[in-house]
């Protein structure tokens, strides 16, 4: 019984991270593109 309750948990963690790598390699590639002519004038400590 404890095998299905973490084969359950397994394929769960799986689903998860398939899904959500996709928003966040969205959110990536919309700030690398509009941070994409930001130029830095000004040497800053």
């Amino acid at each position: 019984m404890e095998y299905f309750i973490s084969a359950h948990s397994g394929r769960k963690g799986k689903a998860d991270t398939a899904l959500r790598t996709a928003d966040s390699g969205y959110l990536t590639r919309k700030l690398c593109d509009s941070a994409q002519e930001v130029v830095i004038r000004e040497k800053d400590c």
